[in-house]
């Protein structure tokens, strides 16, 4: 979705460093083929049917605490990020739908990351 294969100037150079980032391999692929300054159409599935993300703030309690009795609680910070339908068949490709989550909690050395994940689609069948 990065990638703008009908966009000129600064804007493609754009484009291109922040797509090299999310994916070294293929920007790397892209240079060494030209692909990076070609201009012609975007493949026509280019954007997914669905793409969302979501931020999260909140408090969170450390062991058996229940927040509204707890001692102290300490607040986090939360990003998801969801690419494709789940739901759609058949899954062409690999990556057609994934999820990222990322939890960063404050003020707790030990847990300061709460959650990485990322989770996506290699092969289905239906």
């Amino acid at each position: 979705m990065v990638i703008d294969n009908t966009a000129r100037g600064s804007g493609r150079t754009w484009r291109e460093i922040g797509a090299f980032a999310v994916a070294p391999t293929r920007g790397l692929n892209r240079l060494l083929t030209g692909e990076a300054f070609a201009v012609h159409q975007n493949p026509p599935d280019r954007a997914p049917d669905y793409a969302g993300m979501r931020l999260d703030m909140g408090l969170r309690t450390l062991g058996e605490e229940r927040l509204w009795r707890a001692s102290s609680s300490k607040p986090f910070l939360r990003f998801s990020a969801s690419y494709g339908d789940p739901f759609r068949e058949p899954m062409e490709r690999p990556f057609d739908h994934f999820n990222f989550v990322f939890q960063m909690n404050f003020d707790s050395e030990e847990h300061r990351f709460g959650q990485i994940t990322g989770v996506g689609y290699l092969h289905g069948a239906w």
